[in-house]
């Protein structure tokens, strides 16, 4: 999973907070900093990257489907976001969803079509579907 500070985005409200719930998270204390993030989503819902922060603690807890509601959050604020789009794509092919995967992998695509984790993510989830061809 890429990190937001890898990708270039610029800092959003809160970030301190949610510097330290990604420590937290980082720091295999998932727990903990999903419930950081729940509060900072209560207190600003539009809070794209919080959503996103919180799929990975949800994702690091093995809670999928809350993982996968983070994510769409995420994206449905900032769809442009190449790094949400990855993170949701690895997040759906561990859940088994390699359709979905493929889709928003080819997301990811569209925003980057050089991104080696989103073609690993598509790949994968191609290879999953034994469409043999196509993760190639």
């Amino acid at each position: 999973m890429l990190e937001q500070a890898e990708s270039g985005q610029k800092p959003v409200k809160f970030q301190v907070t949610l510097e330290q719930a990604g420590k937290l998270r980082r720091d295999n204390q998932p727990l903990e900093a999903s419930r950081m993030i729940i509060a900072l989503i209560r207190n600003d819902p539009s809070n794209h990257a919080a959503y996103a922060e919180l799929g990975l603690a949800l994702f690091a807890l093995d809670l999928m489907d809350r993982a996968i509601g983070a994510f769409r959050q995420a994206i449905t604020l900032c769809p442009d976001s190449e790094l949400y789009h990855i993170n949701f794509s690895a997040v759906l092919h561990h859940a088994g969803e390699f359709e979905e995967c493929i889709r928003v992998g080819g997301s990811a695509l569209a925003l980057n079509s050089k991104s080696a984790l989103a073609h690993m993510n598509v790949g994968l989830s191609h290879f999953s579907l034994r469409h043999w061809d196509d993760g190639i």
